[in-house]
């Protein structure tokens, strides 16, 4: 997430989003969040955040993408967000069903707003996230900044090894996304801080959009929110926020021990107090228990609670209690078991201690998915030539490089990959004839084919290493790191995120946008400054504010013009001895300065896009 906290900083608003979570943290109530909102940078951030959204290329039901934008000012798209903000009427949802990466078999439906929506939406997502991430329990760990499935496998195995807690409870929630109840999540919203009533009322706008059908059918919706929809996740995590403490205030976060720094877990012991523990990614979470009579009963009470309180409903089918010392548990797209492992006390003593720890493998379902695509992909290895084997194996290594580093994460990785590994190999060996096991002499290997190097699974095609799904390490799971947050400074540090150039001038550039300015070409300035690191790109002195000029290398590409390729900042003195028409002027401009060879062809190189002469 280093991407969306260094484009807060470009445009200065990281104090704006620490303040809000610093008073969500003590409590605040927000009543003008919609001025925050519509403010000219927070616009320009959620421009900058959907602008590189693959999802930003797919229309509407308008038909337009983020292209119709791109060539807009900053004025017109300030002043077309705040009147969508002042009285807004969301444009129906088209939606289309994808197939399920579980599942290709089966779909699930995605809801695609137009892109003016998905921007208003964005620009809320920035207000609203600093304010929830302040309330949100820190085991909740999917769709969120600096947690992610790895994260949420290493809580489970912690609570597994470290607390001897061999019961978990599955509770499956019926279509989540689809039957949220407005009603609920509204007073959710109010409970969390948000108090803006007027803000209130454009997501629950957001919530009854209509959606178009395939068949071109409208339906209006009385529950749920739409899968795509850019506030849908940080929407999604709030309904089950009350979940997640309402079972931490069962055990983590008992009020009974409140105060205590000491001996906690030893004093709601001996009270005998239920001990349970929640990890959730999503709408996926266990409920990790101590004795079997436990999990029983929170498998019904917690059934009961989502349809009191959410007015969710769960499937008995896919609920249940599993004991871990005999049966595996689904994750996230692995299994998860305890194995006895055993051993002597000492060299010389006859008795053991028993020691339960977990172990993991991929789902045979996802093995039996993965290995079906896996074979899908080396069948476009064998039209590939000589000409296209670097494209066709790369595309190849990409599917593999990325499956093993998800599922790396399991500890029998190594013969569940294997299996696919042999199978594979005879499917290449008798389809792909110019498959050989020797590399060639004059290899050069990438950084990511050097591991797979020392491999004797290893093939070359027209030159080109395939990589071996089968030559795979165990990678030990990390905890979630509490400290790295993206709304303090702190947190922020840790992430060691670097802009290249003073974020003084970058917000300034950004508070000083000329409103006649394209929003793309206002947006590319910024990435250029940094890119720069703030310096002239000709004569490389420090660029101050108030003394940049933004240089189109062409000017004369039309709608391509404030692409960031064609911008390059420059000093006020470098930009006039470029548009100076008169040659013999521009030289005297030049008397007296140091500049090399290569600044005086660069100079040149742009004075001839413009038509003038050459120096």
């Amino acid at each position: 997430m280093s991407d969306s906290v260094r484009n807060a900083m470009y445009y200065g608003l990281n104090p704006c989003f620490d303040d809000l979570y610093r008073k969500s943290r003590d409590g605040y109530n927000f009543v003008h969040l919609i001025d925050l909102i519509g403010s000219k940078e927070n616009i320009m951030l959620a421009y900058r955040n959907i602008k590189s959204n693959k999802g930003s290329n797919t229309p509407g039901v308008d038909g337009q993408t983020i292209d119709d934008l791109r060539t807009m000012s900053v004025s017109q798209i300030v002043t077309m967000v705040r009147n969508k903000l002042r009285w807004y009427v969301p444009k129906p949802i088209r939606r289309v069903e994808i197939p399920k990466s579980s599942d290709p078999t089966k779909t699930r439906p995605l809801g695609i707003p137009c892109i003016v929506d998905r921007l208003v939406q964005a620009c809320i997502k920035q207000i609203l996230e600093p304010i929830a991430e302040a309330k949100f329990y820190e085991h909740s760990l999917g769709f969120r900044a600096n947690r992610c499935c790895e994260n949420a496998i290493a809580v489970a195995e912690h609570m597994i090894n470290i607390g001897k807690l061999y019961y978990v409870v599955d509770v499956d929630i019926k279509g989540f996304f689809d039957n949220i109840d407005h009603g609920c999540l509204m007073r959710q919203l109010w409970k969390m801080g948000i108090h803006d009533r007027k803000l209130l009322a454009i997501i629950h706008a957001m919530l009854k959009a209509p959606i178009i059908l395939n068949d071109y059918t409208k339906i209006y919706p009385e529950r749920g929110t739409p899968q795509g929809s850019i506030l849908s996740p940080l929407l999604s995590l709030i309904v089950l926020n009350d979940l997640d403490w309402w079972i931490a205030n069962q055990w983590a976060e008992h009020p009974f021990i409140k105060d205590m720094k000491y001996d906690k877990w030893v004093t709601l012991r001996k009270q005998r107090i239920r001990e349970v523990h929640i990890v959730r990614y999503a709408d996926d979470f266990k409920l990790i228990c101590r004795t079997k009579e436990d999990a029983e009963a929170l498998l019904d009470e917690t059934s009961e609670w989502l349809l009191k309180n959410l007015k969710l409903e769960t499937s008995p089918e896919k609920s249940g209690v599993t004991n871990l010392k005999k049966k595996y548990t689904d994750f996230l797209g692995f299994e998860i078991k305890v194995l006895d492992r055993s051993n002597n006390i000492g060299p010389n003593a006859s008795t053991k201690v028993r020691r339960w720890t977990t172990t993991s493998r991929v789902k045979p379902k996802a093995l039996i998915r993965l290995n079906k695509k896996l074979h899908e992909e080396a069948d476009k290895l064998v039209t590939a030539t000589e000409s296209t084997a670097k494209a066709v194996v790369g595309k190849y290594n990409s599917v593999v490089d990325g499956l093993q580093n998800y599922y790396s994460l399991a500890s029998q990785i190594g013969s569940d990959f294997g299996s696919i590994q042999r199978g594979l190999k005879l499917h290449m060996y008798h389809k792909i004839k110019e498959l050989k096991a020797e590399a060639p002499k004059e290899i050069k290997l990438s950084t990511k084919d050097v591991k797979f190097s020392k491999s004797k699974q290893t093939r070359y095609l027209y030159g080109q290493m395939v990589h071996p799904i089968g030559y795979v390490k165990n990678r030990i799971p990390l905890m979630p790191k509490k400290e790295i947050c993206n709304y303090t400074e702190a947190g922020r540090a840790l992430q060691n995120i670097k802009i290249g150039a003073p974020e003084v001038i970058l917000s300034w550039l950004a508070r000083h946008t000329p409103p006649s300015l394209s929003i793309e070409e206002a947006d590319n300035r910024i990435s250029a400054f940094s890119a720069q690191k703030g310096k002239c790109s000709i004569l490389g002195v420090p660029l101050e504010m108030g003394g940049v000029v933004v240089l189109h290398k062409n000017p004369r590409l039309g709608r391509g013009v404030g692409r960031y390729r064609n911008l390059t900042l420059v000093c006020v003195l470098a930009g006039s001895i470029i548009n100076e028409p008169d040659p013999s002027v521009a030289r005297s401009m030049l008397a007296g300065l140091k500049i090399d060879q290569k600044a005086i062809k660069t100079i040149n190189k742009l004075r001839k896009y413009r038509n003038f002469n050459i120096l």
